[in-house]
């Protein structure tokens, strides 16, 4: 009896033995936990610096009457730098474009001057457009750009409240050799109606005085123009406009006779001396009645 029970109980931890081993082959060896997991949590990737262009020098916007230089145009962690230049002269004439430089810069930062004033002076006054392109990989990229107009003549107004004149500044190229002859003023109100026809400045003065007290305007915006012109009567280029505001001198009371005296308006000053003149009169003959009447009673 005690030898079949130790033969079952032999057999039983056999089977135990047996279904612990096949329990811990089954589970995963704790190097494996370890690589399952790295593998699950972790992406590699190579991050590169974004590129950068930059344009300094001409700000966007900007107006010029004498043509400008040069800029600087810097990069940074780019490839491939491109700058061009593209004129329009604001008439819907197909604009020119230029390329003004083309390089690698295997992502070393640098930075260039330009000098444009050759391709301004070949094409003239209108608008220009420049632009820098920096390329990295993958294709990003980097872009900068300004839009500056080059003009033959802006101007600046000043409204003297006070004396009712309105100063014009003229700005241009008056250095020796600009084809800059003349400027033509002339003065609109809001609805387009001439205000002023023409007010001419010769060159080389830069400044004009406009008297409004005699021209009846009223409260409001007035728009100014100035064209500028060459020889022969040539315009050069587009009217630059401008607006300023106008205040209305206040014009001193007078009374409303109300169509007496052929519909003379006469002021109260006038009302007060012409009492007076009439009462003196009535006085004068008023005493010399009296002095008579007297006399005769004697």
């Amino acid at each position: 009896m005690k030898r079949n029970t130790k033969k079952i109980l032999g057999f039983l931890g056999v089977l135990f033995v047996v279904a612990i081993t096949a329990v811990a082959i089954s589970l995963p060896t704790t190097e494996a936990q370890a690589t399952s997991s790295v593998t699950d949590t972790i992406t590699v990737r190579v991050v590169e610096d974004s590129p950068n262009v930059d344009i300094s020098g001409i700000n966007s916007g900007e107006i010029f009457t004498k043509q400008p230089q040069s800029f600087t145009g810097s990069f940074n962690n780019v490839d491939k730098v491109t700058v061009t230049l593209s004129y329009d002269d604001m008439h819907g004439t197909t604009p020119v474009n230029y390329l003004i430089d083309e390089f690698n810069a295997d992502y070393y930062p640098g930075e260039n001057e330009y000098d444009i004033s050759s391709y301004i002076a070949n094409n003239g006054y209108g608008k220009y457009t420049l632009a820098m392109r920096g390329e990295g990989i993958g294709g990003v990229y980097d872009e900068d750009s300004v839009v500056f107009y080059y003009l033959p003549v802006t101007i600046t107004t000043t409204y003297d409240e006070e004396n009712d004149k309105l100063k014009v500044d003229l700005d241009y190229d008056t250095d020796d050799g600009s084809n800059v002859k003349y400027v033509e003023i002339k003065i609109y109100d809001k609805d387009g109606t001439t205000v002023i026809k023409t007010v001419t400045v010769t060159a080389p003065a830069t400044s004009t005085e406009i008297d409004l007290s005699d021209l009846g305007l009223e409260t409001g915006d007035y728009k100014i123009t100035a064209t500028a012109y060459g020889e022969n009567g040539v315009a050069l280029y587009d009217a630059f406009e401008d607006w300023f505001h106008y205040e209305a001198m206040s014009v001193p009371y007078t009374a409303d006779t109300g169509g007496l005296f052929n519909n003379a308006n006469i002021s109260t000053t006038d009302y007060l001396i012409t009492g007076m003149v009439v009462f003196g009169l009535v006085a004068i003959a008023g005493t010399a009645y009296i002095m008579k009447g007297n006399k005769n009673k004697k």
